[in-house]
């Protein structure tokens, strides 16, 4: 079986079906850093660190990833383009979660939990014993 390692770029493990719609289609201008896991402000640009407190969602778009990997139609820097971005009710995959300086924190973390989301990981499939 082909490994895909997408352990490093899942960004939700979960999500909780009683919240409802869990993703919306944002627009974004494409920059050098944005990505899978990503994390995002309201008017849909990318925050830094100390934009913290102004995140509200994930980049979610395995479609944009896909073409990121591949070269199969990268989408230029400086392009608009509509992705899918994780906003509540999910379980996010901190691993992944970052900020266009850097790793998620807890001021981050703290920012999404308003929304109903939840942080944790992907166990190393390597351990697991058959």
């Amino acid at each position: 079986m082909a490994d895909y390692k997408f352990n490093d770029s899942v960004v939700v493990l979960n999500k909780f079906d009683s919240f409802g719609m869990t993703h919306d289609s944002v627009e974004v201008t494409m920059t050098a850093t944005l990505k899978q896991g990503s994390l995002l402000k309201a008017d849909g640009t990318e925050a830094a660190t100390a934009d913290a407190a102004d995140v509200v969602g994930v980049v979610d778009d395995l479609e944009l990833l896909r073409k990121q990997r591949s070269g199969d139609g990268v989408v230029p820097v400086g392009s608009k383009v509509t992705i899918a971005v994780a906003k509540r009710g999910c379980e996010f995959n901190e691993a992944v979660l970052a900020y266009k300086d850097g790793a998620i924190n807890a001021a981050g973390k703290a920012a999404l939990a308003v929304f109903i989301n939840k942080f944790g990981t992907i166990g190393d499939d390597s351990q697991i014993v058959a």
